[in-house]
């Protein structure tokens, strides 16, 4: 339900940086931390990243968007 989504790619510190953010309604931690099917995609995407000696940061608020932050070593 997001009305807008922003999406930034940079190289920081000898590290690939991808960041997702919106403004949608949001998703509770607790939420983020069960293997639900509506979440499953997140945990595959969180294996890909964690495979290659990356980091992913997920920061969500209720009402108030989601950010989405891969932190990748830049080969």
């Amino acid at each position: 339900k997001a009305g807008s989504v922003q999406i930034e790619l940079f190289e920081n510190d000898g590290k690939i940086i991808v960041e997702i953010v919106d403004n949608g309604d949001g998703v509770s931690p607790d939420k983020l931390k069960l293997k639900q099917d509506r979440f499953f995609d997140i945990f595959a995407i969180r294996e890909r990243v964690e495979l290659i000696g990356g980091q992913l940061i997920i920061e969500s608020k209720l009402t108030h968007g989601t950010t989405i932050r891969a932190i990748l070593p830049l080969v």
